[in-house]
């Protein structure tokens, strides 16, 4: 089953599943960074993607793995024209309602640092029966499968999923320094609480560390100092925001922690090179949808 109408942010129903042949409806990923509200489990059949995927740049080929945990981001950058992939999709309603954070904590870190896990190929085959078992449920009439079902096979991925990290952490792998370690250990927490944290010095004390270690550190192993880091992905939230909800700006800002939406603006103007009001511009919001000028795409469900 090849699946052209997948929604872009969130699932219209419980769970999905098919396979998408071409690049064209992932070029709706590289427009701006989106926030996957649903939990989706990936595999690359064929083709290559170019992709920053939680503030790290990642490349998918054939008989990778990407698992995007609930409120990863994504934004797609280059892709090849014999793209091949197949996947199986949770709703963010459907997550709510079930154990899924407990079901994953032993992995869920590890998924939104490492977001991509290369497999074997008895594994591979496995996966593909197993996304295509999936394919074929959601063809059957509506009513034939229940919530139980489906929490069923959704347990089935995160128990395979678990098992794929925990042989990841234990294959030899170059030792990371500590450096490394504080870096990932400061992504980790900047995923939870960037909405109401943005100083620096917050995540240093977090870590225990001073506020000059921390930022030393952190500019050694990524490049950039914390704040750069900070301010990435609070401007990514923002953007994901403006494009795919009709809330004002003022309540956007107040989401992201912003007490003054006076500064929010400069902020966001600072950091994106333009206002909020016209990075959202060119779009029209109805009845909560978003409809869209430029391109003729189905509205998404939120």
């Amino acid at each position: 089953m090849i699946y052209d109408n997948v929604p872009r942010f969130d699932l219209p129903r419980d769970f999905i599943a098919g396979e998408i042949e071409g690049n064209s409806l992932l070029k709706l990923y590289s427009n701006f960074p989106c926030r996957i509200k649903a939990g989706i489990f990936v595999l690359c059949l064929g083709g290559t993607i170019r992709a920053t995927i939680n503030l790290t740049q990642k490349t998918i080929r054939a008989n990778d793995l990407v698992i995007l945990a609930p409120d990863s981001y994504i934004q797609a950058h280059e892709l090849s024209e014999d793209i091949h992939l197949a996947f199986a999709g949770f709703s963010s309603e459907f997550v709510g309602s079930t154990d899924f954070v407990q079901a994953t904590i032993e992995f869920l870190s590890s998924a939104y640092q490492e977001p991509v896990i290369p497999l074997s190929g008895q594994t591979v085959s496995i996966y593909i029966r197993a996304l295509r078992l999936l394919a074929d449920v959601c063809l059957l009439p509506e009513g034939f499968t229940s919530r139980e079902t489906i929490q069923s096979i959704l347990n089935v991925f995160i128990h395979t999923t678990s098992e794929l990290y925990k042989k990841e952490e234990t294959r030899p792998h170059p030792p990371h320094s500590r450096q490394q370690e504080i870096y990932k250990e400061f992504i980790s927490l900047l995923m939870k609480h960037y909405r109401e944290q943005h100083n620096v010095s917050f995540y240093a004390g977090k870590l225990g560390l001073s506020l000059q270690h921390f930022s030393s550190t952190i500019r050694k192993v990524s490049g950039r100092n914390p704040m750069e880091i900070i301010n990435n992905i609070i401007v990514m939230e923002a953007k994901v925001q403006l494009k795919t909800t009709d809330q004002p700006v003022k309540n956007i800002a107040f989401n992201l922690g912003f007490t003054n939406v006076s500064f929010f603006h400069r902020y966001f103007r600072r950091h994106a090179g333009v206002t909020p009001q016209e990075y959202r511009g060119g779009e029209i919001f109805v009845s909560g949808k978003r409809k869209v000028k430029e391109e003729k795409v189905p509205d998404p469900e939120f």
